[in-house]
């Protein structure tokens, strides 16, 4: 095939072995992945998650003869869909030829740091993710409502009980029946906890690097801004991530290397150049079984975030969902999904979701079998869409 060296002629870098090894530095250095639960590889694009969706009832008979009574369980599904996260190095023949060093050896850890930082800017914020999955843990996490946010003056005492106290960061968590058993913060957090002291000015005991005997994992490839949260908390058994493909390396030595605008920047066979590949493939995604505590869906969430008093406002999307008559009727009970967040419309057919500025992602309005779906293009500001159903 021209441009491109084939796959019988391509030779393996390194051994899946050392594929591996790679693999498990890049879950190591990310944050997101280090403190979310792997599932068994995916043997497809997309595979499923059957979540309970209703608790069953039990009941106590009355008498000997008494009649037992009947309940009902439900589930759902959640899909995970794998996409592709990719990165090419180039390297000039003489640079190798003269090299002193194991030029792959120390292309390594950037290669390492490069993965890493995408994951997390795309699992936690949901900057320059793919449509396909959810639009990011912190903004799911401020759809569900569940915010703690510090007051302006707060003092040491005051920080130490919106963590730990009531209606504070870990309490949101367990009023919607789960347990925190992990925290990812920024390091301005770091700082904050670090610095605490009580009233005589003795430093309190909850320290820098574990909060009720939790390490907090802090982010620190520049993808977690104070401005969006300082903390989040939360069961991270319920944020899940699987792959579809391990680390793949390839050797290329002949083809093109174009940038976004398709300029061609580098002709390997011209330029006597060699370049790496380095492909991946995962998914990931947020169950949110029903617990005993929160049966609703719309309010319950495993995780909870702690912002600033001034925390960026996210963008709002307003849907409105109405019929196809010559004067539209707005459609009550219409479910509008965006980025793995579920709305159901009230009699005036809207509903709202909250996205991070510049986001963009696919939509989907189903009512009584009539499915629909749409693109938000990119979101700097507060928008509104309307979606009209046969």
């Amino acid at each position: 095939m021209p441009g491109m060296v084939g796959r019988q002629e391509a030779s393996a870098l390194m051994e899946v072995q050392q594929a591996n090894e790679i693999f498990k530095l890049v879950s190591q250095k990310s944050v997101a992945l280090s403190a979310m639960r792997r599932l068994r590889n995916m043997s497809s694009k997309q595979t499923k998650m059957i979540i309970l969706d209703n608790l069953p009832t039990a009941y106590f008979v009355d008498g000997d003869t008494g009649r037992k009574e009947t309940t009902k369980m439900a589930w759902k599904n959640k899909f995970i869909t794998a996409e592709e996260i990719a990165v090419i190095i180039p390297f000039p023949e003489s640079v190798i030829a003269d090299s002193s060093f194991n030029i792959e050896n120390e292309a390594i850890p950037s290669i390492v740091e490069a993965f890493a930082t995408k994951i997390d800017d795309a699992i936690l914020n949901g900057n320059s993710a793919p449509a396909s999955w959810p639009m990011g843990l912190i903004p799911l996490t401020k759809n569900q409502g569940n915010v703690v946010s510090l007051a302006a003056n707060e003092t040491d005492q005051d920080l130490y009980k919106k963590i730990l106290g009531y209606d504070g960061l870990f309490h949101a968590v367990e009023k919607d029946g789960y347990m925190v058993n992990g925290l990812i913060g920024s390091l301005g957090m770091k700082a904050k906890l670090r610095g605490l002291t009580d009233t005589t000015g003795r430093p309190l005991s909850i320290g820098g690097n574990d909060i009720d005997g939790m390490k907090v994992n802090y982010v620190m490839n520049g993808t977690w801004s104070d401005d969006d949260a300082y903390m989040i908390a939360g069961d991270f058994t319920k944020a899940v991530y699987a792959m579809r493909q391990d680390i793949t390396i390839k050797r290329c030595t002949e083809g093109v290397i174009q940038d976004s605008a398709g300029d061609i920047v580098y002709n390997l066979m011209q330029n006597d150049m060699i370049a790496l590949r380095f492909v991946m493939r995962l998914g990931w995604q947020v169950a949110n079984p029903v617990s005993l505590m929160n049966p609703d869906e719309t309010s319950r969430y495993p995780f909870a975030v702690l912002t600033k008093q001034a925390a960026p406002v996210l963008k709002k999307i307003t849907f409105t969902v109405q019929d196809a008559e010559e004067t539209p009727n707005p459609i009550e009970g219409a479910t509008v999904s965006l980025g793995d967040v579920s709305r159901v419309t009230s009699s005036t057919g809207k509903v709202e979701i909250s996205v991070n500025e510049n986001y963009s992602g696919t939509y989907i309005v189903a009512k009584d079998g009539n499915v629909k779906t749409g693109t938000t293009g990119v979101v700097t500001e507060d928008k509104a869409i309307t979606v009209t159903l046969a």
